[in-house]
């Protein structure tokens, strides 16, 4: 029973991704290829979608260290 549910996580996670790419692609293509968007606005987006990724990688990263960090005292105590 646990094999079929790691499989239907994969599926779901997967098949999630896809159609968020999917919908990705054509959107940034739509919006990058318009002529009746300004400059400044094509470069700003990216840039404020790669400043929320990095600072959302940021956080997990620091969670997970405190959650190591948490490990180690309570097996030392």
């Amino acid at each position: 029973m646990r094999i079929v549910q790691w499989v239907a996580g994969i599926a779901i996670v997967g098949g999630g991704g896809l159609v968020a790419a999917y919908g990705i692609f054509y959107a940034s293509r739509d919006f990058f290829g318009s002529d009746d968007i300004a400059l400044p606005i094509k470069v700003a987006l990216p840039a404020v979608v790669a400043g929320v990724i990095a600072l959302l990688v940021v956080v997990v990263i620091q969670r997970l260290q405190a959650n190591e960090d948490r490990k180690l005292k309570e097996i030392e105590h």
